[in-house]
């Protein structure tokens, strides 16, 4: 109720609390229900301004109007399940999820000077609506209309209440949603309430969707294995997560890989800067943290070289800073960044967002064997995204080093496990490798094409417009979705898939029935004075007689 200005003072005395008025000017403080600014010598007045607003004002948020009102005056703290045309009446999301419709609501939140929704347009949710959700358990979540909705919305989270001082994030649009849609991540505290405004850009944008409030998981965005054939001093494997709900502090990153028993990575030479580089470019947006930090108690601590260290104890041997870096600017620049193919000094919760992170472990690339119950050859494939520049011809070579071949393709079985067992290891969509070549002779483009193995060519699967021959293309490749495509062998590769062959009982039993029998030496005899090849059994580089003989003594069932 509005009283005198005597009858404040006197009630003011003894109501010894603090209050801020968030958006509002100085003396006056946010209405629990909507944008108004109300005088704050009427909080504690000794009459209840409630969820009625009888006198038009609702102070509930502060503390049921700093004990002049009752639970039942102020139920649920000002929250409640309605049509979430205010915060009174926000719509609860039950097991974290809840539709809405904007199409009668004309409500408007002014978040300007109080929350930056981005770079385009105002700081203005309009046709807004009101949810509520309730936090059962302390951790990292996701507030989602991400291709949930049928129009351009805007999102803002509040704590406890709906004052402009409350806000703890707002988004505009979220990259990787469509119809400007978006997503938000933000830490909450179990036994709180959050409240969740879903606006539009515009208050001609009308329509339906989803608000989800979901717990953040951290998201593997790509796996590098740097072999120690490849110049690592051992086996090693890098991998770039991004954080729990895209958006972090360093320390969060931090604590989230130790968490899963990971450690950010460390540096030591610039071959391996060349690797985590090139491990943390797939992350989409934000900025990528790895183990560097500066430890302001160490005795070498002194701005801004001094005391910079990794998180698991490798000592610092190299360093690649950028230009004019460390600066340490604002004092407070702790925290190393992969800025380009360089570092960069940052703060802890710099608003450019730390979104991702790279991890490194011990660990070899991911072999996966095509068993013979499932219609495979008993053969194992390896593939990885190669840290270092390689060209088909090299790769041929070093397939053969590492005790295998380049992957050779006989059925569309084949084709279609790598696409779906090996092919999302490798994070490319192009430049990958197979063991297809062509030889010199006429007939371009189609002719000459051959297996390295020798293996005869009896299954393509050439992309539409493929193979061309464009500037010389005599190298097979496949793309992630299992098309081929011919390639320069001079083409810096994306990656690499290897084969290796399962030491077969029975290497006579060419066409694989378990059995040595005439098919098997039709086949022998049809490939009878050429060169290497399955049907090469001695491995003389001739198929002859001697591989007769061999034919001949494994001849009946395969044991």
């Amino acid at each position: 109720m509005l009283l005198s200005s005597l009858s404040i003072a006197l009630t003011l005395a003894f109501t010894p609390l603090a209050f801020t008025g968030g958006g509002c000017p100085d003396g006056q403080v946010e209405d629990c229900a909507d944008d108004d600014c109300i005088d704050d010598f009427y909080i504690g007045d000794g009459f209840c301004d409630g969820q009625d607003q009888l006198d038009g004002a609702n102070l509930c948020c502060y503390e049921n109007d700093a004990g002049d009102c009752t639970d039942e005056e102020c139920p649920d703290d000002g929250g409640g399940d309605g049509d979430g045309g205010d915060c009174s009446n926000a719509i609860d999301l039950v097991e974290g999820s809840a539709a809405f419709d904007n199409t009668d609501t004309t409500v408007v939140v002014d978040l300007t000077n109080v929350c930056d929704l981005g770079q385009f347009g105002d700081e203005i949710l309009y046709k807004s609506l009101w949810f509520r959700w309730s936090c059962t358990e302390s951790g990292n979540y996701i507030a989602s209309t991400c291709d949930q909705a049928t129009y351009d919305t805007r999102l803002a989270i509040f704590q406890d209440d709906c004052r402009f001082s409350s806000v703890i994030a707002c988004l505009d649009d979220s990259p990787g949603c469509t119809g400007f849609t978006q997503q938000i991540g933000f830490t909450a505290e179990a036994g709180r309430d959050y409240y969740l405004c879903v606006g539009a850009y515009a208050s001609f944008y009308v329509g339906t969707g989803t608000l989800t409030v979901e717990p953040a998981v951290r998201s593997l965005q790509k796996v590098v294995p740097w072999p120690s054939d490849l110049g690592a001093p051992e086996d090693t494997v890098y991998e770039l997560w991004e954080t729990a709900g895209g958006s972090g502090t360093w320390e969060g990153c931090r604590a989230e890989a130790e968490a899963a028993g990971d450690q950010l990575a460390s540096i030591t030479s610039e071959e391996e800067n060349n690797v985590v580089n090139f491990t943390a470019a797939g992350l989409q947006s934000g900025i990528c943290a790895f183990g560097l930090y500066q430890d302001r108690t160490d005795p070498d601590y002194s701005e801004p070289l001094g005391g910079w260290k990794f998180t698991d104890g490798t000592p610092l041997v190299y360093t690649n800073w950028n230009a004019g870096e460390p600066n340490n600017a604002g004092g407070i620049e702790d925290y190393g960044q992969l800025s380009g193919a360089g570092w960069n000094d940052n703060t802890n919760d710099t608003t450019e967002i730390w979104s991702g992170y790279v991890v490194k472990r011990p660990g070899v690339p991911l072999r996966y064997t095509w068993d013979a119950s499932v219609g495979g050859n008993g053969n194992e494939y390896e593939g990885f995204a190669l840290p270092v520049a390689m060209t088909q011809p090299e790769a041929i070579i070093y397939a053969e080093e590492r005790g295998g071949h380049l992957v050779t393709i006989n059925s569309e079985a084949e084709n279609q496990m790598l696409v779906n067992e090996i092919i999302p290891n490798l994070y490319a969509s192009d430049g990958i490798a197979i063991g297809l070549i062509q030889q010199p002779g006429p007939g371009e483009p189609f002719s000459n094409w051959g297996w390295i193995t020798g293996e005869p060519l009896d299954y393509v699967n050439w992309r539409v417009g493929e193979p061309n021959d464009a500037g010389g293309e005599d190298f097979g490749q496949i793309y992630d979705d299992g098309s081929w495509n011919d390639a320069q062998g001079s083409n810096t590769l994306n990656a690499i898939i290897i084969e290796y062959e399962s030491e077969s009982p029975c290497p006579a039993d060419f066409n694989g029935d378990g059995v040595v029998g005439g098919a098997d030496l039709t086949e022998l005899l049809a490939a009878w004075g050429g060169g290497a090849g399955p049907q090469d059994l001695n491995g003389d580089g001739f198929v002859g007689g001697p591989d007769l003989t061999i034919v001949l003594g494994e001849w009946g069932n395969c044991f």
